[in-house]
This record gives structure tokens, C-alpha cells and sequence, in this order.
């Protein structure tokens, strides 16, 4: 068998919510690397697309990537147990501060190092020597991979697909379309069937906002108002 041209390669990205370019890329990834490494954030994370969703999403298309997605609270959890000391970069910081977060994870979290970084963006040079100067990084050869810099393959991205939500375009994998299409689930019946329950398992599951029960409150108060003015 022809050895690859990479022993391991590196992938980041919101991927919020993972489309076909984002496929493309890591596939591409994967055609050169032995191995490849998945790292995806946000801050401010997006709606429907949660670290634990994310994940869900490129283990499925991608089973033998090492993959992790990381929101702030999970990062500020390790700032408060363990000898971790960066919060997660917003995502208008500036790359610098991208880069130096993303080293310490695949150096800090995966004990790994790379020799190729695949991005569909200009910065990916800028990310590969950072990773490669010993000053900041392996001190060993990174190099950048770009792929489909002006997206001919597939004129998609993140932005685009969350302004278009709820089209078919087959830019996005069904089963990412059928997750990302849901805002809010609303559980409805009668008192004692399990709903606040099955809406806090949800919530921790996803890591998504729970909104407390509200109708009985509301209606309690209502009610001594009422008993009040009587």
C-alpha cells in the first residue's frame, strides 16, 4: 500500500452546522493523512448547534476521526479543576488567540502533534507556521493543505446555511438538516407524565437552554391575585 503524504492531519472549525464543504474538506483530510484530528468551537455557540450535536454530526459521517467539540462552560469547568488557564476565544478574537487555544488542545487535551493543517481559508498559512515555530508551537514541519479556497465544489457555508435554515438545498446531510431545523421542543399533557423531567434529560443531553415550567406559576399567581382582590 502507497504511504500517505501525512502521518496527521488537522481540521478546525465551527461547523454550525456541518454541510457538504465542511465534508469535503475532512474527506480530503483523510485521503492524505493516516489520521485525522477534528477540533470544533464556538463563542458565542449557535442555536441547533451544540458542541454535544456537532459532535454527533462529523462522528457520524467520520467514525475513525478523533474529534473534539468543546463549548466555554465545559473550558471554564477545566479552568476550575485542572491546570488548564484559557477561556475559549470569542469568535471575533483575534487569530493569534485561535491559534494559541487550538495548539493547547491538541497538545494539552490529545498529547498529539500534526505535520498538516487543511483549512478552506487564507489563514491557513499563518495557522501552519505558528504550529511549526517552536516559539509557539511543535518546533516540527506543519504544513498548510488548502482545499477549494472560492468553494467551486460546493458554494456552501455556515452562514449561508443558517440564513437558509429550513431549504433543501443539498448542501446539508439530511440527518444534520433534521436537527439543525429544530429551535425549541415543547412538551405538552397532563400534570405528572414526566414532561419537566423529560425536558431537563433533554437539556443536559444537548446541552441546550431549559426553560422552567411556567403555566402553573404563572397561574398560581394568578389565582392569589384574584383571591386578594375578592
Amino acid at each position: 500500500m502507497a504511504t500517505k503524504p501525512f502521518k496527521r492531519g488537522l481540521v478546525v472549525g465551527k461547523f454550525s452546522p456541518l454541510h457538504k464543504g465542511h465534508e469535503y474538506l475532512i474527506q480530503n483530510a483523510f485521503n492524505q493523512c493516516e489520521d485525522v484530528v477534528v477540533i470544533s468551537y464556538s463563542r458565542p455557540e449557535f442555536p441547533s448547534c451544540s458542541a454535544k450535536i456537532r459532535e454527533h454530526w462529523i462522528k457520524s459521517v467520520f467514525p475513525s476521526a478523533s474529534v473534539l467539540c468543546v463549548d466555554a462552560a465545559t473550558v471554564e469547568s477545566w479552568r476550575a479543576h485542572s491546570a488548564w488557564n484559557l477561556p475559549m476565544p470569542s469568535n471575533s478574537e483575534a487569530d493569534h488567540m485561535h491559534r494559541h487555544f487550538t495548539y493547547r488542545l491538541l497538545s494539552y487535551k490529545f498529547g498529539l502533534e500534526v505535520d498538516a493543517v487543511f483549512t478552506s481559508e487564507e489563514y491557513g498559512d499563518g495557522f501552519a507556521q505558528f504550529l511549526s515555530d517552536p516559539a509557539t508551537g511543535f518546533g516540527s514541519p506543519v504544513e498548510h493543505v488548502c482545499v477549494d479556497l472560492n468553494r467551486e465544489t460546493y458554494p456552501v457555508s455556515g452562514s449561508l446555511m443558517r440564513s437558509t435554515r429550513n431549504q433543501d438545498n443539498g448542501l446539508i446531510d439530511q440527518s444534520v438538516q433534521a436537527d439543525f431545523s429544530v429551535q425549541k421542543i415543547v412538551f405538552l399533557g397532563a400534570e405528572s407524565t414526566g414532561k419537566s423531567k423529560l425536558s431537563r434529560l433533554l437539556s443536559e443531553q444537548f446541552n441546550e437552554p431549559l426553560v422552567e415550567e411556567y403555566g402553573r406559576d404563572f397561574g398560581k399567581k394568578k389565582m392569589a391575585t384574584l383571591r386578594q382582590k375578592i
